[in-house]
């Protein structure tokens, strides 16, 4: 592998040359040639199962990215070739997004997404590129790259942080989320636990990796009558000893470390003056698709530029509540995550940070919404706990942005759409749930100011 890899980066550094001078058509030139390479070489040790052979088989190429970023020559090739830091954004969106151009015939194998014919002209000729769905042996490859270049720079805490985005991406299958785990696991040792900065997310991580295991040793013994390669994408052949079982807790021991977490960062956090802003970028816009996106709250996250350390990691916690919800059943969350959350948040509304708490309960039920349908017993139960406090005496003393994110979770739990409440003439529709104080919203909502009202209507595209 190490003179495989080598050549990659001759040929990336050639290829590299003028014309080509922006510098992320650099950077993907060079990242494609690495990613062909590994994957071509692990083709060898890949037997169409995701197993622990292959990501153990990467420590050979940490070894060799080592030796290259250690070397004054080689290093001098590496960062004249590309921006370290734009190929780790490259490589995240790779993982994240899932995608991949292939020029000529597309295998049967391949997943072809929608509108992915691409027209490009390289060299004078036109050619046609299609976008497919990038397999699990290419995503394994990607992540032991990455992992890889922040072990060799100690950037170690951008693989966490990938963890935590990957387990927020409904697309993968839990087999290659395993395999890019147990990739970073092995290829950046002890420090990619142990991070203090990352102790919390790390505990959610290690937690949910043993979770989906043990999901994948029953799944596998249930259905042990049908050969394993049949379904190679779909099966993860589990390590002896799991690098990530050491400080492992159960779900019910998670869901309880996260909302203590809330409860601590929520009281001592300062409440920024432009908090509506801030609610607005955690609440989402418009019907997304799930499997496409990274959870809302994360997004949120990503997009609010907070550079306060206090809220940036009560957002955090936010966003990791979301991410272990998507993996448990409805009625689990709802009882170790919902009910323990309104009980709290009960005698809290009057103060600032609940109106992210709010956002939370609607991303929350939203997943119920999903999973049992609009009446369900414990989506209307929370509908209704969201609806009495509309219609306590107080709501109207509560802070704009709490009242804007009860409202935001009422549209969530209905389906309902906003304009046909607000609209001149508009009758109620018959179908609404009791529980929702349609008339008082459209009373409460001309009573905003017409910037507040702007505000609002743009999280209500798809309502």
């Amino acid at each position: 592998m190490i003179s495989s890899v080598l050549a990659c980066l001759v040929s990336a550094a050639n290829l590299l040359e003028p014309p080509c001078e922006v510098g992320r058509e650099k950077v993907c030139v060079f990242f494609s040639i690495m990613l062909h390479g590994i994957s071509e070489v692990g083709k060898k040790s890949w037997i169409n199962v995701v197993t622990d052979d292959f990501v153990q088989s990467l420590g050979s190429l940490t070894l060799h990215i080592r030796s290259v970023l250690s070397d004054q020559v080689l290093r001098r090739i590496f960062t004249e070739s590309c921006d370290l830091f734009e190929l780790f954004a490259l490589i995240e969106d790779f993982l994240l997004r899932r995608k991949v151009l292939v020029y000529g015939d597309v295998s049967v194998e391949s997943q072809v997404l929608c509108s992915s014919k691409v027209n490009v002209v390289l060299n004078g000729n036109a050619i046609m590129l299609s976008e497919v769905v990038a397999s699990a042996q290419l995503l394994v490859a990607g992540g032991g790259l990455l992992a890889s270049l922040c072990l060799a720079v100690d950037h170690i805490g951008f693989v966490c942080e990938m963890s935590c985005n990957i387990f927020g991406m409904q697309r993968f299958e839990p087999s290659v989320v395993l395999a890019v785990l147990h990739a970073f696991a092995h290829i950046c040792g002890s420090r990619y636990f142990t991070l203090q900065q990352y102790a919390v997310p790390m505990t959610v991580v290690k937690s949910l990796v043993i979770f989906l295991e043990k999901q994948t040793m029953s799944t596998s013994s249930t259905s042990s009558s049908h050969p394993i390669v049949e379904t190679p994408s779909k099966v993860w052949l589990c390590c002896t000893n799991c690098p990530f079982s050491e400080g492992a807790v159960s779900m019910e021991d998670v869901a309880l470390l996260l909302l203590e977490k809330l409860q601590k960062y929520a009281q001592s956090v300062s409440w920024p003056q432009e908090s509506l802003k801030l609610i607005n970028s955690l609440s989402p816009r418009a019907c997304v698709d799930r499997t496409e996106e990274v959870s809302s709250l994360r997004e949120g996250v990503l997009s609010s530029g907070t550079s306060d350390e206090k809220l940036c990691s009560l957002l955090d916690t936010l966003s990791l509540v979301e991410i272990l919800a998507s993996f448990m059943s409805w009625s689990w969350t709802f009882d170790n995550i919902i009910d323990q959350i309104c009980e709290w948040l009960e005698s809290r509304l009057m103060e600032g940070f609940s109106a992210v708490i709010v956002v939370l309960l609607g991303q929350l039920g939203r997943l119920g919404v999903g999973a049992s349908g609009y009446e369900d017993i414990r989506v209307d139960k929370l509908r209704e706990w969201l609806s009495s406090h509309w219609c306590k005496s107080t709501f109207r003393k509560l802070r704009l942005p709490v009242q804007l994110a009860i409202i935001n979770a009422l549209f969530g739990l209905t389906p309902i759409k906003f304009e046909e409440i607000i609209k001149d003439g508009a009758e109620i529709p018959a179908n609404i749930s009791p529980s929702f104080p349609a008339n008082s919203v459209r009373e409460w909502f001309f009573q905003l100011s017409s910037e507040q009202q702007s505000l609002f209507r743009l999280n209500q595209g798809c309502w």
